[in-house]
């Protein structure tokens, strides 16, 4: 089976993740271990922007009397574009020509494995169970007119 769908707007990377002792209000340690991510409200959107977009591209594709997330392997492949800054033109009357000197590749942040790790935990439990499954996978990250994030999903 393959799902391919497109999610539009600006991608964003999952945050680095960081343990904390949890203590109370007088300071004293609980027994406790807290998990914070450092992406923010924006990456939290965009993990339910691709999940939202994941579960109507499975919903579109599996077959209605067997709704069950996928198990087994699976191979991914990611595809991040992104707009180019008004940097990278040049200006004036020529203001939609590009300079010479814009970068051909996007070397810029963010980093393709965060990115491709916000999509991942975003659509475990929505399409397949965990994202331990995918044995796989292609990242990419692009300039383009549109911001976006194109994901192909396909078991083996």
């Amino acid at each position: 089976m393959r799902i391919k769908f497109s999610v539009p707007g600006q991608p964003r990377p999952a945050g680095s993740k960081r343990t904390f002792a949890a203590r109370n209000k007088a300071g004293v340690y609980t027994g406790k271990v807290g998990i914070m991510d450092a992406s923010g409200q924006k990456g939290r959107d965009w993990r339910e922007a691709v999940a939202a977009a994941g579960a109507e591209a499975y919903r579109m594709t599996a077959d209605a009397e067997y709704p069950l997330l996928w198990r087994g392997p699976l191979r991914v492949r990611m595809v991040f574009c992104f707009h180019r800054p008004k940097s990278h033109y040049r200006t004036g009357r020529f203001a939609a020509t590009l300079n010479r000197h814009a970068p051909r590749e996007m070397t810029k942040t963010p980093d393709a494995l965060k990115l491709a790790r916000a999509v991942e935990d975003a659509l475990s439990g929505v399409i397949y169970a965990d994202d331990s499954q995918i044995v796989a996978e292609e990242i990419e990250k692009h300039w383009e007119d549109l911001p976006r994030a194109l994901i192909e999903i396909e078991t083996i």
